[in-house]
């Protein structure tokens, strides 16, 4: 049974399972290799897939999650569980933090994206901003279901 729905900028919280196909779902992502998810969230774009952030998106699931957002919110969507977890850009896994990246990469962000980012942690000295699914949604205009 649905709950009490939030009105969001594209309608209502949906039921999950009510979605229409097709429909991937994040869920425990690492993040990784930005262009493998990129390209992955472009072939999705391609064929109409809609997106279910419900689990944890880090890194470059993240940003790919928030480019598809700028492009099709009306394909991204979160449920209860969903979030998007933002660190700073390293030269390469495990290596140093790359300071101008980490600034040039949060300056493609939505301007309220950004601030939320900023409420979360200090990602510039290596904290995690966590954003949770609802707050992710109004943030991104998309939608949520439960």
């Amino acid at each position: 049974m649905i709950g009490p729905a939030t009105a969001l900028s594209l309608g209502a919280a949906i039921a999950c399972a009510a979605l229409p196909p097709p429909v991937q779902r994040l869920a425990g992502e690492p993040g990784g290799n930005v262009q493998a998810h990129m390209e992955r969230m472009l072939r999705w774009h391609d064929t109409g897939t809609t997106i279910v952030v419900d689990g944890p998106c880090g890194s470059s699931c993240a940003l790919a999650v928030v480019a598809l957002s700028e492009i099709a919110p009306e394909r991204v969507v979160f449920a209860a569980r969903g979030q998007l977890l933002f660190h700073a850009v390293r030269e390469h896994a495990g290596g140093p933090i790359a300071a101008a990246s980490t600034e040039r990469w949060l300056a493609t962000f939505p301007p309220a994206l950004r601030a939320e980012v900023a409420r979360h942690g200090d990602i510039t000295r290596d904290e995690t901003a966590i954003i949770a699914g609802a707050r992710a949604a109004r943030l991104l205009g998309a939608r949520t279901c439960q």
